[in-house]
């Protein structure tokens, strides 16, 4: 188990050692920051949860394993939000340069990842709340078992017919997943969902162990929070929640004692990069040197990181009094914003706030070094610190529009000026 995990040697030791003496705890938090493989263990650890072989390998040929591989097992519910976007363009450009078993199972398992928001047990009774999306979402799940090899071994023995017309298929389903993304309600997670859920735990079935994967659990509202702390009070026998998150501090108290921590070790940049090199196919002179994962997910989705950057940097000088426009922003400054909508808009205008974080956070280490910094500088970066942090929650997990977002947020830090 866990052979398809790079660079998280001791939470993999640790997550083995639990599973193989059956003192897995039933509500297990990993915690960790972006890119650290989270949902990649919580994946593997939920396929081993339910492996007919104590040993769980990876190619293992059990029905179960087949069905984990490919994100469709009927016991596992994935909940919450996450990039999509970023992935499924990372994934697609993986099978497009390379077109193998890897890749299919790793573009697959992307696609699975969206279509398993729309499971129906977190639906019933409010699917006309997907009739935008309906057909898009039935032509995904249908097209995207020709994507999977019919069994892994069998996979390992044959080489991919017509990889031409693989490709093709790909490209159909990387279209209707974003079309998807654009159409689906903006709360894709709400507290009806975690009741259904709630309901589903409760039902038996086989003897077999049940999983609910619950992404950035730091970013429930109250009353999500407190639905999931009632059912984290007594789990169900056989059931096991495992939680992620990138911002342990922001969880409230209460949820974090009904739960385990796993506290993953940040990646080395050998391991990203080989990350990129073996799981996405990068080309070594194209893997980046510095923080290679952030900065080849931030190219995936970012047509020029270098103006992103740039109009980052313009946006910390603003927000802190730098160099404050009233008038509003300069078009320049909003790149891959104010030219797009849906989930594009969603993505870069996430990734410039988090941008303008780090631009501020090196702006910060610069005047402190040069002690130049009044206490009001320092309560009002604290400040623009805490609003954006709220326009990434705005815009990332209530899918709000991007450009107006930020619009609130420019006009917002005029009235520091």
């Amino acid at each position: 188990m866990f052979e398809n995990s790079i660079g998280n040697a001791a939470t993999t030791a640790h997550l083995q050692s639990l599973l193989q003496q059956h003192a897995l705890p039933q509500a297990v938090l990993l915690s960790g920051e972006r890119y650290s493989g989270k949902l990649t263990l919580a994946l593997e650890t939920a396929r081993a949860l339910m492996c007919s072989n104590p040993a769980a390998p990876w190619g293992c040929t059990c029905q179960s394993c087949e069905q984990h591989r490919r994100l469709s097992h009927p016991q596992l519910l994935l909940m919450g939000n996450r990039s999509f976007t970023e992935e499924l363009s990372a994934a697609h450009a993986a099978l497009q340069r390379e077109p193998g078993v890897g890749t299919r199972y790793l573009f697959g398992r992307a696609v699975q990842k969206l279509m398993n928001r729309f499971n129906p047990v977190l639906w019933e009774g409010e699917e006309r709340r997907l009739s935008a999306a309906a057909s898009h979402i039935e032509a995904v799940l249908e097209l995207v078992e020709s994507i999977f090899p019919a069994t892994l071994s069998a996979a390992k023995q044959t080489k991919t017919a017509d990889p031409d017309k693989l490709v093709r298929t790909a490209d159909t389903i990387y279209q209707k997943s974003l079309a998807v993304l654009d159409k689906v309600p903006k709360d894709l997670l709400t507290a009806d969902a975690i009741r259904r859920m709630n309901f589903w735990v409760h039902i038996s079935f086989q003897n077999s162990a049940k999983v609910i994967i619950l992404e950035h659990v730091e970013n429930l509202n109250d009353s999500q929070r407190n639905l999931l702390l009632k059912i984290l009070e007594e789990p169900p026998q056989g059931v096991y929640f495992l939680l992620t998150t990138s911002k342990r501090s922001a969880i409230m108290p209460t949820i974090l004692s009904r739960v385990r921590t796993v506290q993953l070790e940040r990646r080395s940049a050998a391991d990203e990069k080989l990350v990129l090199s073996r799981v996405f196919r990068v080309a070594e002179n194209e893997i980046p040197a510095d923080r290679p994962l952030l900065e080849f997910f931030r190219r995936t989705t970012c047509k020029s990181p270098g103006q992103m950057k740039a109009a980052a940097t313009r946006w910390a000088q603003h927000l802190i009094g730098i160099d404050a426009q009233p008038q509003g922003i300069p078009e320049e400054d909003l790149p891959g914003i104010a030219d797009t909508s849906g989930a594009a808009q969603r993505e870069a205008g996430v990734m410039l706030l988090r941008l303008i974080v780090e631009s501020l956070q090196e702006r910060f280490r610069q005047d402190v070094d040069g002690a130049d910094l009044s206490p009001e500088q320092i309560i009002r970066f604290r400040q623009v610190l805490k609003d954006i942090d709220q326009a990434v929650h705005a815009v990332q997990e209530l899918n709000m529009n991007a450009a107006q977002v930020l619009e609130g947020l420019w006009f917002r830090q005029n009235s520091f000026v």
